[in-house]
């Protein structure tokens, strides 16, 4: 069953806690045994397409998925182990670190060639432009965290906005043109509705 629509999960993954208390309901939940548990803590915006994915009855029997379960159980570590060895650093660059620390949350960075910037975007919905020497030179807020930014020209940047970075099945992604000197947002036109399931890659084309 595991294997039938994706990679087969290797038990060794995870560790048996992991797969007892988070994985594993998951997985039942998903093969249409009830849990009213996993159903109330679902977004009421993602309900009704969660709802309309899951199969109508179980598609193994309460005999199978309790073997399912056991073998995931029996088979996976208590405790995963710690990476063997370390990377090795590439050659030929020396690490910068940037004259003030800033929080972990990176989801997108772009370098703009032209405008000698390295551009980043956030968790937090932040953009972020850096010169060469990463010292910040300009900043803004986005509706919601980007994925991508692409210079458009020396006064706008196009962003891909995740609507909502949390995994979800709600279209509340768009596409937006930020006006760097009034730092005005507007939609990017395109030849669709404009919103998208969490967009990650997009690329502007020429006709």
């Amino acid at each position: 069953y595991c294997g039938t629509c994706h990679l087969f999960p290797e038990p060794a993954l995870l560790d048996k806690q992991t797969w007892r208390e988070h994985v594993l309901p998951q997985m039942a939940f998903r093969m249409g045994f009830d849990n009213t548990q996993l159903l109330a803590d679902i977004p009421l915006k993602d309900l009704e397409t969660v709802i309309r994915i899951l199969p109508p009855r179980p598609i193994t029997t309460t005999e199978e998925w309790q073997a399912i379960e056991r073998y995931y159980l029996q088979h996976a570590p208590d405790s995963l182990a710690s990476p063997a060895h370390r990377m090795e650093p590439l050659s030929g660059f020396n690490p910068i670190t940037p004259p003030r620390p800033f929080a972990p949350i990176t989801t997108t960075i772009a370098i703009d060639s032209a405008g000698n910037r390295i551009l980043v975007g956030n968790r937090s919905s932040q953009y972020l432009a850096f010169d060469h020497r990463l010292m910040l030179v300009d900043s803004g807020v986005m509706p919601s965290p980007p994925s991508r930014i692409t210079p458009v020209d020396d006064h706008t940047l196009r962003f891909s906005l995740l609507g909502i970075m949390d995994p979800n099945d709600q279209p509340a992604g768009q596409l937006s043109l930020l006006d760097l000197p009034t730092k005005t947002v507007q939609e990017s036109p395109t030849p669709s509705s404009g919103r998208y399931m969490t967009p990650v890659p997009t690329s502007t084309m020429t006709a």
